[in-house]
């Protein structure tokens, strides 16, 4: 615990390669991080753990979706709603992309049409996917910096309703996301000292 939460934000490729083991001790502990991480930084860290929602594998799954459960129950013992139905309505925007790039489309077709996604909270409450809005701020690694990312992050407004198909045998999609420009961070979770 007394290993700040940004220190594993920045491992978090190598705790999920950790997390499916035989020792279940070991499990126990890399899942108990894995939330922890979570529940300080939801709108960033959601993105490099929601490939476990959608792993093939069903133990990877399984874990997945009890380190967002558990980090969601965090948020709502806390009374951060809107944390909670960030982290709920996060499985519903991962499930709305990875359907996209399954979506094969007929041969020929170079674009195509997509409804819009629909939550429970507006697309402008995720920060988007990209290296700016996920990587910790240089500045960070002072030892008293509370702002890991910067102060100002981009959100998301709204898809493009035309999705360009690319071609290619596994027919990638080439997606849109039209943002909102960059808005003052909201002040989601409280750390006190070591979160």
């Amino acid at each position: 615990k007394k290993i700040h939460s940004a220190a594993y934000y920045t491992a978090i490729p190598q705790l999920v390669s950790q997390l499916v083991q035989n020792d279940r001790d070991t499990t126990l502990i890399v899942q108990k991080i894995l939330v922890r991480v979570l529940s300080k930084f939801p709108e960033q860290a959601m993105w490099h753990l929601a490939w476990l929602k959608g792993s093939k594998d069903a133990v990877r799954v399984r874990l997945g979706d009890e380190i967002f459960r558990n980090a969601q129950k965090t948020f709502v013992m806390a009374s951060q709603m809107q944390m909670a139905t960030l982290i709920q309505e996060s499985g519903s925007l991962f499930k709305f992309l990875k359907d996209l790039a399954r979506h094969t489309g007929e041969k020929s077709m170079s674009q195509m049409s997509i409804k819009p996604w629909k939550g429970q909270i507006g697309l402008h409450h995720f920060v988007p996917p990209v290296q700016a809005a996920l990587s910790v701020s240089p500045l960070s690694t002072c030892i008293h910096s509370k702002d890991y990312f910067p102060r100002v992050l981009p959100r998301m407004r709204v898809f493009c309703s035309k999705v360009a198909v690319m071609t290619s045998k596994a027919k990638p999609k080439k997606l849109k996301a039209f943002a909102v420009p960059g808005t003052w961070k909201h002040a989601n979770t409280n750390d006190n000292n070591t979160s």
